[in-house]
């Protein structure tokens, strides 16, 4: 069998059909893959294991391999309905590499995954869990259709969400159809309480629900046990058996189906109302996807405070968020903010907190401090930033473990810092003075000396902080970039780069800092490509300057379950609306990495494949047309052609002018 052509496919779904055969022949190459003249041994394969699956009254089709799953290729017209959405007996994990496979050949959409799935709750997870990439978001366009899904969900209504919490994870059903009878089961449960509360007060009872009048004592579960509706009170748990025996969902179920993404998506007072109502299990299945939006949570660190540290390190990252959680003056919150990389501005924020004159002082307690400057650790890194607290043995840990990090504006403001919290004395103590470097000895002989020796300090502190001096301590050592740097220095930092280039490691680590501004992260992005791609997403200077760079050979988004990817900067850029699709392919290049980047998004950003579709379609009709030999031309050009897509029609094009 001839070998296919690496481009052909790519381009001849552009062609029209007749043309795009014409020029198959001429190559010796087959057609697509399911296709009459395409590879007839895998279309009667996949046609054998759907008549077989049919045979048998299966309904999921279960993964048969992690390389091809066992997915029909001529699927049925509800192609959602014959993926296994839901793990294994037994299992936690979702099966997601059968929902990658189809996605991949186009049997279903995202939207389709998410509407029409079932079993519901656990086409959601499915979804959530295919879409999320190494850095604990999701891929934008998949966020966006369950941005739609989640619109379905109960408002405040207490009823129909304790309908849908307790039968979520066994519902059947589509997501859409769980929605909408947890509405209708919150109306008749109304209907039959008004009822009952009627019919009780015509027999002289004072209230409703009980005997004689007495409060509701439903229970709702949560963890191991369960709390009383009226008292919150821990009542006796229930067992499997029991769990079983009542409808409700094991504490397996819970952690598979936690309800996290949705929840993080309804408005605070549903929260408030629904918090209550989750099991623990659900609770620690937050914690196995994508980062959590502000609001899930802050209600979930107000009902289970033992939990504040390790939620508050999954929050979504953001000025607005991490000031808030600080505004809680709580110790756990504060160590959550400051594992997973934060940013400079995070971990100076709970830094300046521990300060003796901070507004609403938080400690960080003995348990914290051991963590921070313990080896290994994942807070280790923020040790540098603990020079403007007041922790004595962090300060002298920062000293002792980091003074390349700090430099001398560093050291400078740590032995600052230790004199407020402990005085004079601090600096003549042998495990500071043994670890300085000879000029900030020096400063601090000269400050032990003076009679004003805090003063003489704060001088020196203002003098190697200065914005320039700060800046030239930079170019000498890009480390320093690491630091949280004032407002007042971006200026400074902007002109200096300006007149002289920074070297390309501090601009990239300036230019990841949250509060840089827009003009010196866009001149970052045009001067070096890794930074362009990883600030792409903040505006759209940003991202057009990002377009500048040849696209990176392009590959298929592989489930989180596997390798924990990332997609493309593109990707959310596209899906954000910075650039659009038709922009994408104006612009981008090489051709042929285009033309393979729009084949990967599109299975999970179909609109976005659309639109680039059409633009290339219609630049192809408007350049070679209906002619094969220019196809034929395109095709056998695409593989070494350093240009965008529209450039490679108008070559091929010319050749037969």
């Amino acid at each position: 069998m001839a070998v296919v052509e690496p481009s052909a496919e790519l381009l001849l779904v552009y062609a029209d059909p007749r043309v795009a055969e014409r020029v198959r022949r001429r190559l010796g190459a087959p057609g697509p893959r399911g296709s009459r003249d395409g590879d007839a041994a895998g279309a009667a394969s996949a046609n054998a294991v759907s008549a077989n699956a049919a045979a048998a009254g299966v309904t999921s089709v279960r993964a048969a391999s992690a390389a091809e799953p066992a997915v029909p290729e001529h699927a049925p017209a509800d192609a959602a309905s014959a993926l296994a959405f839901a793990p294994p007996p037994g299992q936690s994990e979702y099966p997601v590499e059968s929902l990658e496979f189809a996605l991949r050949r186009g049997l279903v959409t995202p939207r389709d995954v998410a509407f029409r799935g079932a079993p519901g709750w656990a086409a959601i997870r499915a979804l959530e869990r295919f879409a999320l990439s190494a850095d604990g978001t999701l891929l934008a366009p998949v966020d966006r259709v369950l941005a739609e899904a989640a619109e379905l969900l109960p408002g405040p209504d207490a009823m129909a969400w304790r309908w849908l919490i307790t039968r979520a994870p066994d519902y059947p059903g589509t997501f859409p159809q769980l929605c909408a009878e947890a509405a209708e089961a919150a109306d008749a449960a109304r209907t039959a309480d008004a009822a009952k509360s009627a019919g009780a007060d015509a027999g002289g009872r004072s209230g409703p629900g009980m005997p004689g009048g007495g409060p509701w004592t439903g229970t709702i579960l949560l963890g191991r046990y369960a709390r009383s509706a009226s008292s919150g009170l821990p009542c006796i748990g229930l067992a499997r058996e029991a769990r079983a025996a009542v409808g409700l969902p094991s504490m397996t179920a819970w952690h598979v189906h936690s309800p996290g993404g949705m929840l993080g998506r309804v408005d605070a007072d549903v929260l408030a109302r629904v918090m209550p109502m989750l099991p623990m299990e659900a609770l620690h299945g937050m914690l196995h996807g994508a980062a959590l939006p502000l609001p899930l949570v802050l209600a979930v660190i107000r009902h289970e405070p033992k939990l504040a540290a390790v939620f508050a390190s999954r929050v979504r990252r953001s000025a607005e968020a991490v000031r808030e959680l600080s505004d809680l003056a709580e110790p756990m919150v504060n160590y959550g903010l400051l594992e997973h990389d934060p940013d400079p501005a995070d971990s100076h924020l709970v830094h300046m907190a521990t300060r003796n004159n901070a507004p609403r002082r938080v400690r960080l307690s003995p348990w914290i401090r051991d963590r921070l400057r313990e080896s290994g650790s994942p807070v280790r890194g923020q040790l540098v930033h603990a020079v403007v607290g007041h922790h004595p043995d962090l300060l002298r840990a920062a000293l002792r473990e980091a003074p390349e990090q700090l430099g001398t504006a560093g050291v400078l403001r740590a032995l600052l810092s230790l004199w407020e919290c402990v005085g004079r004395a601090a600096l003549l103590d042998p495990r500071v003075s043994s670890v300085l470097a000879p000029e900030a000895a020096a400063v601090a002989r000269r400050a032990v000396r003076a009679l004003d020796g805090r003063r003489v300090l704060r001088g020196e502190v203002a003098y190697h902080e200065h914005p320039l001096r700060r800046v030239a301590a930079i170019r000498a050592n890009p480390e320093l970039a690491r630091r949280h740097v004032p407002a007042a220095f971006w200026p400074h930092v902007a002109a200096e780069h300006a007149r002289d280039p920074l070297p390309r490691e501090a601009v990239r680590t300036l230019a990841r800092h949250r509060a840089c501004p827009d003009a010196f992260g866009v001149d970052a992005a045009r001067a070096d490509e890794e930074a362009a791609a990883g600030l792409a997403r903040r505006s759209r200077a940003h991202a057009l300057a990002a377009l500048r760079y040849p696209l990176h050979e392009p590959a298929w988004f592989v489930p989180a379950d596997r390798v924990r990817p990332q997609a493309p900067w593109y990707v959310g850029a596209l899906s954000d609306g910075l650039i659009t699709a038709a922009e994408f392919v104006e612009l981008t290049r090489p051709a042929e990495r285009t033309l393979k980047a729009i084949r990967a998004f599109g299975v999970y950003f179909p609109e976005a494949r659309a639109v680039a579709h059409e633009a290339v379609a219609a630049h192809a009709a408007k350049t070679i047309g209906d002619n094969p030999d220019a196809w034929t031309v395109a095709i056998r050009l695409a593989p070494d052609f350093s240009g965008t897509v529209p450039e490679l029609l108008d070559t091929a094009a010319a050749v037969f002018a």
